[in-house]
C-alpha cells in the first residue's frame, strides 16, 4: 500500500436531532394529528 492511501472508505453521516415543521395556522391541528400518528 502506498503512503497516504487507505484500504477502507470513510463515511460521514449527518442526522437531525429534531425537525421544525411549519404550516398555516388553519392546518396546525391536522398537522399535529398526522405527526402524532407517525410516532417518530
Amino acid at each position: 500500500m502506498a503512503r497516504g492511501t487507505r484500504d477502507f472508505s470513510s463515511t460521514m453521516q449527518l442526522v437531525a436531532g429534531r425537525y421544525d415543521v411549519l404550516c398555516d395556522p388553519q392546518n396546525a391541528e391536522k398537522a399535529r394529528d398526522l405527526l402524532a400518528r407517525l410516532a417518530i
